[in-house]
């Protein structure tokens, strides 16, 4: 998830001071002010010593699927309140060497207790945003851009999965699956990487092989397998209208100084919906706490345990033909396959 991050990294040292040809903008509302600030006390998710001490350690299931969800640093937490928030905040934490920016996701398929899996995300390779902010002037464009990408090493990802366990950042929900769900999973995982659709790294839709980032990638074997309830998707998303004003023909600056909601519904703009890893982490902690689901812990990470071996995946997993469409497909918004 750090897409938008690395193009505004690009211009870190640039954004301390407003150029005097930065076009003037309202004075910033109560509202604008908290998005800048923000909430910065994470406190209420952190476990505590009871939770800990009544969590039983996890166990390994028969077959199993866990979504590992990690938050965006807490120092300058994520905001999709307004355009230039989600900037100011993404910008703050890269500026500050906070790692994975927007937050991040992983996914692991283990079958048979373990004799077989999968573990991996997406990542972004390279610096193309710097090129499509410093020179094209994309502006919030690159949010609808793709740039180079490629799978995760399983190695990488469990080091930080590993580090997350130590200091309770990460939530996590592992599902208890059916067999032939969970080998079904394994080789979408091979035709997902035979297919090479993580080159493209962005906010597309991996299961049209788009491209995919790492809370779609991960999203995308829940949705294969059945396991997206209404609740998670809910809670997880974001849907915005991002201007046609800001998308090209604008300065990293010139976003940064914006002080304007996102797009109305009549307002020229273009429509984006992705998945949040924070949304994801906060929303697993507060299962966790509700007492209505099954609480384990790994560490100091709090997670949950969701017997789902009796739910049936989609066709496109149980005939292994994987996609939901070709590339560029018309979206249904919200439906197989999307974002």
């Amino acid at each position: 998830m750090r897409l938008f991050a690395l193009a505004l990294l690009a211009v870190s040292a640039a954004a301390c001071s407003a150029p005097a040809d930065v076009p003037d903008e309202q004075d910033p509302t109560a509202s604008e002010e908290a998005d800048l600030t923000g909430d910065n006390d994470w406190s209420e998710y952190a476990p505590t010593d009871g939770e800990l001490a009544g969590a039983p350690a996890a166990q390994p299931l028969d077959d199993e699927l866990t979504l590992f969800a990690i938050p965006a640093p807490k120092v300058i937490s994520l905001s999709w309140n307004t355009p230039g928030g989600l900037a100011r905040r993404t910008l703050l934490n890269e500026g500050l060497g906070l790692s994975r920016a927007l937050g991040h996701a992983i996914v692991r398929v283990s079958c048979d207790k373990g004799a077989s899996h999968f573990q991996g995300s997406v990542v972004d390779t390279g610096d193309d945003f710097k090129r499509m902010v410093l020179k094209e002037k994309a502006g919030l464009g690159v949010l609808f851009r793709t740039v180079p990408g490629a799978l995760e090493p399983e190695a990488d990802g469990q080091e930080t999965i590993d580090k997350r366990y130590g200091n309770g950042r990460i939530s996590f929900i592992r599902f208890a699956i059916a067999k032939d769900t969970c080998h079904e999973l394994l080789d979408y995982a091979k035709a997902f990487d035979q297919a090479k659709v993580a080159s493209q790294y962005g906010f597309v839709r991996p299961l049209y092989r788009e491209g995919s980032g790492c809370s779609a990638f991960s999203m995308a074997f829940l949705e294969l397998a059945g396991l997206d309830e209404q609740r998670f998707r809910n809670a997880w998303s974001f849907d915005v209208r991002v201007p046609s004003s800001l998308i090209g023909d604008t300065s990293v600056l010139q976003l940064l100084f914006t002080f304007r909601p996102w797009a109305s519904e009549t307002e020229p703009h273009q429509r984006l919906v992705g998945w949040d890893p924070t949304k994801m982490f906060k929303t697993i902690r507060e299962f966790a706490r509700s007492g209505s689901e099954k609480t384990e812990k790994r560490g100091r990470a709090i997670g949950i345990v969701l017997d789902r071996r009796s739910v049936k995946p989609r066709s496109e997993l149980a005939n292994r033909t994987f996609w939901a469409g070709a590339p560029n497909a018309p979206r249904n918004w919200w439906g197989f396959g999307d974002p």
